[in-house]
Parts: structure tokens; C-alpha cells; sequence
């Protein structure tokens, strides 16, 4: 809370999950998530104090698998089952938004730990656009490391 009003003073709500958070400058209704995805993500109604209304995802799906064994049949066995656990909490969240708010604009953001194009983002039924892709420039790099040529988070 303290952040949202050092940003947006009385008019900031937060919404906290256990790894992701939405902070707005207005009202924040949280929309209920399964249980099985509650640790990976947060789900609102946003009404802004213009009165702008929008569902608002903010996600941290499970983390790739970081292995060095890539000759062995089990290590690949294991990044495929890693895949489809991101492809299912990805269907668990998006389920959750509810269609009675279809004529909302959603926005979607979070670390999907998955690069561009990958086919995690074939879940998304709704029609989404990448933020990067329609105006960033550079690299889009979100990894904190030495070569960040990565970008796992996307709005």
C-alpha cells in the first residue's frame, strides 16, 4: 500500500498476490483465481478515477528448468512437462476472467518465462498485442544479467 500511495497518494490501491501485485490510481476489485494458479498470479477489474474501466493480469509463471544434462532423454522429458505446466496455468488464469466483462479492455503483464513467440502464448485466445512488438525498439531485454538479450516479461 505504501507504494501505491507514494504514487497516486489517496487515490492509489494495491492488489498483492504471492508473486505478483497490481498497484492502480483507483479501484482495484480482485476477481477470484483458481487455487491452483493463486501463487502465480492476480486478477482485477481496475476502475481508474476517470472512470476507465479494465480487467488487469498481472502473472509470474513457473520458472523454466535450467539444466545442463541436454543429452539425457529425462531432461527433455522435464522441459516439456515444464512447458505444458506454464501452457496450464496460463488457460487456469485466463479462465478466470470473467465474460461478462468482454467489452473491457484487458491488460496483461507479468514474467511469462517464455521469449516471444512461444507457444505458450498460442493459449491466449483473446486477441492480445505485445507491447514491444507495436512500439518498443532495441532489444526488449528483460534479464538482469551480463548478455540480456532475452525478454521472459511482456505486457
Amino acid at each position: 500500500m505504501a507504494l501505491a500511495r507514494e504514487l497516486f497518494a489517496d487515490d492509489g490501491q494495491v492488489l498483492s498476490g504471492v508473486d505478483a501485485s497490481i498497484v492502480a490510481r483507483g479501484t482495484i476489485a480482485a476477481l477470484p483465481l483458481p487455487d491452483s494458479v493463486t501463487s502465480h498470479a492476480v486478477i482485477a477489474n481496475v476502475q481508474l478515477t476517470d472512470g476507465t474501466e479494465m480487467n488487469v493480469v498481472s502473472l509470474r509463471l513457473e520458472a523454466p528448468l535450467v539444466r545442463i544434462d541436454l543429452w539425457s532423454p529425462e531432461c527433455w522429458r522435464e522441459q516439456t512437462a515444464s512447458r505444458v505446466r506454464r501452457r496450464r496455468q496460463l488457460e487456469a488464469i485466463f479462465g478466470a476472467i470473467p465474460t461478462s466483462s468482454a467489452g473491457a479492455p484487458l491488460i496483461v503483464g507479468g514474467d511469462f518465462n517464455a521469449p516471444p513467440g512461444d507457444a505458450v502464448f498460442e493459449t491466449l485466445a483473446t486477441p492480445l498485442h505485445d507491447a514491444f512488438a507495436e512500439a518498443g525498439r532495441g532489444w526488449g531485454n528483460t534479464i538482469i544479467n551480463a548478455a540480456p538479450f532475452l525478454r521472459i516479461n511482456q505486457i
